[in-house]
């Protein structure tokens, strides 16, 4: 009773030691493949988000990482448990006789090849299980993140009806695991059976012979109970780690995904950023759109310190040369170049910090105005101070606005910036940009989105820009202080940026140093404001792009003072 009472104390002491650190080991594996996997996206290029729905990526980073630590942290244990129980009972089992023990193994090779098979089947459909998941999950998100459009077009029931054509999709790949199941669960359930009656049918026979007692032909009738157990355990198990692979496969496949952009193991960092920026016979062609060539031979030499202006009709290749500078994508052939040095070559971080772009619709996160300032500049030697975070608002005319909010910099803008209008999220990317110092700006269709008033507030912000030796020796638009300290620990002082507009407004780009027409994938006008105009609208493609918009304010006055007329 002594000896029982010692084993089973030990029994529920080392049975509790298995089942916490296989809940460290689940937890550890968990992070570990979300992190793995976090950093593998980070990555990858921006083509392969253009092909790749963001319900999918996230359905493998949160629910298939879940599934595959879940399984660890149970089912291995149990596993090993089931195991070792397993070699025990076997060694007692042959202790007692060895025939009746090979007898026992009677069943083993039907139950390895059905468990092959059965592993194979279900380790596939859990693979197509999961994508039908992954894919109600991006419709699911798409709708979520854009309720008031889903309500305002009454798109509720369309929406709810393909979601549910994933989840019915689902439900019949899960029908068809559960009749795989049926089958392989009554296989492995019943030879187990078969064989412990032909062990007593022959046992009784050795019994008989009086090769073994009776007592002894109980006992190994009980150590084949309990290693029946053992193995219908491990039998389940080995179901469940099946559907665990599964989900895995997809989880490694994103893991190991080598980036399809060019790179170089030792990327340069030059000590300072001039300026320059050349394109030399550049072709592109979007991933999600490999059919349709969106630059042509395109050729584009900027001098440091200049004003460039991109014009022409929507669809011409003009973001596309903005997103090549920053090396987002890849050119298909030719060169895109900074300082004579391929973008491709260039250090990411070197890149992001001496390039800055202002784009359309800029992206805010759920943090406060100054963590939004200082993006990806925070926690780095290169972090500005609160100081060159109002200096930078200052020449985005953004310090006003941003000092009237209740925590002033301090204030959560919400998801997405919800809880600012589009000027302040523009003025704020403005201010973004500048807080880096950059030496070339980008700044594509900054003010195209927003209203008169707000427009007239970001056009003042990117005037204060324009005027580019202000900024680069730290001097305030007059409305800040300005203190001339950079974050750019002694680089690129005193240097006037390289500034790239894309603009469809008259007034944005008539001050540029040059005005670059594209059409088609390829620049057909360069020249001045006063230089284009001059060929007129028989010969001048920028002319005739003027002329339409000065025409459709004149239109736009005369009908405002009608309606005024008519109101009076």
């Amino acid at each position: 009773m002594t000896k029982l009472a010692i084993a089973a104390v030990a029994c529920g002491v080392f049975s509790g030691l298995r089942g916490s650190i296989f809940t460290v080991v689940g937890g550890r594996v968990n992070a570990r493949l979300r992190s793995l996997l976090m950093e593998s996206l980070f990555r990858q290029e921006i083509g392969f988000f253009d092909t790749t729905k963001t319900g999918d990526i996230t359905s493998r980073l949160c629910s298939d990482t879940t599934l595959v630590g879940d399984q660890v942290t149970l089912n291995v244990n149990v596993f090993l448990r089931s195991f070792v129980q397993a070699v025990g009972v076997l060694i007692f089992m042959f202790y007692i006789s060895w025939e009746l023990s090979l007898l026992a193994f009677v069943s083993i090779p039907a139950i390895t090849v059905a468990s092959k098979v059965y592993g194979h089947f279900i380790r596939r459909l859990t693979k197509l299980t999961q994508k039908k998941l992954a894919d109600a999950n991006s419709v699911s998100e798409a709708a979520l993140s854009s309720m008031s459009t889903v309500k305002i077009f009454g798109a509720e029931k369309s929406e709810y009806d393909e979601y549910r054509v994933f989840i019915d999709r689902y439900l019949d790949l899960n029908l068809r695991s559960a009749y795989a199941y049926l089958v392989y669960c009554s296989l492995i359930t019943s030879l187990p059976q078969l064989v412990t009656a032909l062990v007593l049918l022959y046992g009784g026979m050795l019994v008989q012979q009086s090769e073994i007692t009776s007592g002894e032909l109980v006992s190994f009738l009980l150590y084949l109970s309990s290693l029946s157990d053992a193995f219908n355990s491990m039998g389940s198990i080995f179901s469940s780690l099946t559907q665990a692979v599964g989900a895995a496969d997809k989880v490694f496949e994103l893991m190991h995904r080598e980036p399809k952009i060019k790179s170089t193991d030792k990327p340069l960092h030059p000590p300072t950023c001039v300026g320059n920026v050349a394109l030399k016979d550049v072709d592109m062609y979007y991933p999600a759109r490999p059919q349709r060539q969106v630059l042509c031979g395109m050729n584009l030499d900027i001098e440091a310190g200049k004003v460039i202006a991109l014009v022409g009709p929507s669809g011409g290749g003009k973001s596309s040369v903005i997103s090549l500078i920053q090396h987002l994508y890849d050119a298909t052939s030719g060169q895109v170049m900074i300082d004579g040095n391929s973008v491709h070559e260039l250090s990411p971080e070197w890149l992001s910090r001496n390039v800055a772009c202002v784009s359309q619709e800029p992206t805010l996160y759920a943090r406060s105005v100054a963590r939004n300032i200082m993006y990806g500049l925070e926690g780095t030697k290169f972090e500005p101070t609160m100081e060159q975070i109002k200096d930078a608002c200052v020449f985005a005319n953004a310090h006003q606005f941003i000092s009237g909010l209740p925590e002033q910099y301090d204030t959560d803008v919400g998801e997405r910036g919800v809880q600012l209008s589009g000027g302040q999220k523009q003025r704020i990317a403005i201010a973004r940009a500048l807080v880096r110092k950059p030496r070339v700006l980008l700044l594509d269709e900054a003010t195209s989105a927003l209203d008169a008033e707000s427009e007239a507030l970001v056009q003042e912000s990117i005037d204060s820009m324009l005027r580019r030796e202000d900024i680069a020796n730290g001097k305030g638009n007059g409305n800040g202080k300005g203190n001339g300290k950079g974050n750019d620990n002694g680089e690129n002082k005193n240097k006037s940026m390289t500034v790239i507009v894309i603009a469809h407004r008259l007034s944005t780009i008539r001050n540029a140093d040059s005005i670059c027409v594209v059409q088609d994938g390829t620049i057909v006008e360069k020249g001045t404001h006063e230089e284009l105009l001059r060929k007129g609208e028989d010969e001048g493609v920028y002319a005739k792009l003027v002329n339409k918009q000065m025409n459709a304010e004149t239109k736009l006055k005369s009908l405002g003072n009608h309606k005024t007329n008519e109101l009076q």
